[in-house]
Parts: C-alpha cells; structure tokens; sequence
C-alpha cells in the first residue's frame, strides 16, 4: 500500500496527513481594531493586536492587557485620564510644598536643621519633579502648572504665617527657577521609565521625589555651621550742627512720614520709644506696629557716638534674622553740616548669605533710612542726602579715627 493520502469522502475537500507529516501552522495575523481604543491605565492608544490566543492583546506602553471584545477592559477617549492624572499631580505638588516646607522650618525652629538649600531650592525642585513624572501633558503645559503650583504654595506660606508677604514674594521667584528645573528632570524620569509611570511603582517614584527636601535638610543639619554676621551702615548727610543732629537721635525712633513701600512690605514700622539713652545701662523699649525691640546703650560720647546692643526682639521676623547691635556716629563738617552713620549688625539664619544678603542690606538701608529721614524733617533745615557708608568705615574706625 502506499502512502498517498485518501480524499475524505465525506464532501468536505480535507486531506489527512499522517501526524509526524502535519503542515505548520500558518502564522498569526494582526487586524486593526474597528473602533479607538485606549489603554485604562495610561491612555496610550491600543492600534494592533493578535488575531490568534497565542498572546493576549495588552498595553504597547504600560502593560496592562485588555480584550478587543470587551468594552469594559478599555476606553475609547483619552481625555478623562489625561487631566484626572494632571490634576492630581498639580494637587500632590502644591502638598509637597507646603509641608515640605513648612517640617523644614519647624525642624530650623528646634534646632534640628537650618534653612537654606533644602528649603529654597530642593523643595521647589521637588515640586516641579512631581509635575513632570505624574502629569501626561506636554512639558510646556507643566511648566506652565508649576508657575501656578508656586503662587498657591507661596499664598498658603503666607496664610499659614510660615512667611511674611515680602518674603512670601521672595520666595515665589527663588522657587521658579529649581521648579523648572524639577519639571524637566520629571519628563526625562517618566520618559526612561514608562512602566513605572503607570503603574502602582509610580508612586514609589513619587514618594521618594517628595521627600528629597526633607533628605536635604537632614543631611544640611549635621553640616557644621558657624554664625553668619551681617553689618549694614547707611549715611545721611544734612545742615544741622551736631548738636542739633544729637538731639534729634535721642528720639529717632518716633518717626511720623509714611514708610517706603518696601518698609511697608518687609519690616513693621518705627512708631515711638520708651524709657532714657541719658547713661551708659540705660534700657529703651522701641515700639513698632505689631512688634518690639529693647535696646541698651553700651557706649555713649556726647554728639560723636551713641552704640547699643538689643536684648529682645519681637518683629515677625526671627527666623531671617536677629538683631544684634548698632550705632549712631555723628562726624561734624567743614561746612557746619553733620554726617550720621547709622549701622546695624544682626546674625543671619538664612542661607546660602549669597542669595539673601544683597536682600538684607535693601530692606536695612531702607529702614535706615526712613529713621534717618525723619531726624531730618524734625530739623526743618539742611537737604538730604544718602548714601552707602565707605566699607572701611565701621562705627569702631570713625570713632578710633576721630580719637
């Protein structure tokens, strides 16, 4: 007998092969889906898949499978998910900020750490990281949610009365910066790693981008740091002799024109003092809107030097900077005019001093002189005229100078 196959007499036109002799399968073919389809977890759009059982139809970007038969295994829109995911980020950003921030500052007032680069700069950073990782838009429109993540968390700082509204201003342009870097770095992370920025290990990534200012901090605590000292001095020069001009220092404080506007801003304003500068020990209470200083007198010489140091201070603003001392030197002129030399030393709590001191030596000069401004008009003669003090020019090197 021979091997030649039989035709199947039962009119269905098969041929049999005996089992080692059978046909490979022919391969599996891929139709394109008759409607959109969009994958549930991500969105990405779901064009092809196998025809045959050999692999089931899944996600070409986050993996999750689905059934081509089953409406409920995917969507047909990518809108809703695009947006639900922004919001969501826009909202997990804008908490990070104001907690980060706000346990930074907490931990600075207990001494456990400083405020300085993990407030100004990784909490911004972190922000905009969170931005870019979680939300589906184009970058433009993340950087675009982080300019606004920044207005709310500065509004919520400055509600929360962690900052005042001038430094509540200063902040929200110090964090631009590190929240458009941050935005950049969370495209790239979501780019590398697609799975993990839609499934549940996104929020592993999450969690860690939220707490690296928290990180910073702590490792920024255990830096030793030694005590920054600042010292601004801001000269006023008028028609007065100098005994007109000392007079008018004993009651400097009591000033009566409208404050500047960064004054307004920064600083509450100088109303009147309390108590004598008459001796050396004496102690002064100077008031000022919703805040105090006391003050007492270390060195006094008639129409030349008033110095004093501050034993308390009250102003809303401690966690910037402390108030350490100052002077009042009068330098008499060849023209009978009178110089006065005001200078204030105090300690900075914030860092890094290259970011914060240009800021600190405005709002003292400006405080300077408004106090200064108003020795002038009490006068009612001499113009006015002001001016940073030379930088080798110290209370101590006028008074030795003059000695």
């Amino acid at each position: 007998m021979s091997d030649t196959p039989v035709p199947d007499q039962s009119g269905a036109g098969e041929t049999h092969l005996p089992p080692d002799k059978l046909a490979p399968a022919e391969p599996a073919t891929r139709v394109e889906p008759t409607d959109a389809r969009y994958c549930l977890r991500c969105r990405a759009p779901l064009v092809l898949y196998p025809s045959d059982e050999s692999q089931h139809p899944h996600c070409p970007r986050c993996g999750l499978p689905y059934s081509p038969f089953d409406r409920l295994t995917y969507a047909t829109s990518p809108a809703l998910s695009r947006w639900k995911w922004t919001l969501l980020g826009f909202a997990l950003a804008v908490v990070t900020g104001v907690t980060t921030y706000s346990l930074v500052v907490l931990a600075a007032d207990q001494g456990m750490t400083v405020i300085g680069y993990g407030a100004f700069f990784v909490v911004p950073f972190a922000v905009g990281a969170l931005l870019g990782y979680l939300t589906r838009p184009s970058v433009w429109i993340a950087l675009l949610l982080s300019l606004f993540a920044i207005l709310c968390i500065t509004f919520l700082l400055c509600s929360m009365n962690l900052s005042g509204l001038f430094c509540g201003a200063m902040l929200g342009v110090i964090f631009l910066g590190p929240a458009f870097v941050g935005v950049l770095v969370g495209a790239v992370l979501r780019t590398l790693f697609p799975r993990s920025a839609w499934n549940h290990r996104r929020w592993y990534v999450s969690i860690l981008l939220a707490g690296l200012p928290l990180l910073a901090a702590a490792v920024e605590g255990r830096v030793p740091r030694k005590t920054e000292l600042g010292e601004v001095s801001t000269a006023l020069t008028f028609h007065a002799a100098p005994q007109q001009a000392w007079d008018s220092i004993l009651f400097y404080e009591q000033v009566e024109h409208a404050p500047p506007w960064l004054l307004t801003l920064a600083l509450p304003r100088p109303v009147r003092a309390q108590g004598s500068k008459a001796e050396v020990g004496d102690v002064q209470r100077c008031i000022y809107e919703n805040g105090h200083v006391v003050k007492r007198v270390t060195r006094r010489v008639d129409r030349r030097e008033l110095a004093f140091e501050v034993l308390d201070q009250h102003l809303h603003f401690e966690r910037d900077v402390t108030l350490r001392d100052g002077s009042f030197c009068l330098e008499a002129l060849d023209a009978g005019g009178t110089r006065v030399v005001l200078t204030t030393r105090y300690i900075r709590h914030l860092s890094p001093a290259w970011l914060w001191e240009p800021m600190e030596r405005k709002v003292l000069h400006t405080l300077h002189g408004h106090i200064l401004e108003g020795m002038r008009r009490r006068l009612g003669t001499g113009f006015y005229e002001e001016r940073p003090a030379p930088l080798d020019e110290s209370p101590a090197a006028v008074t030795a100078a003059r000695e």
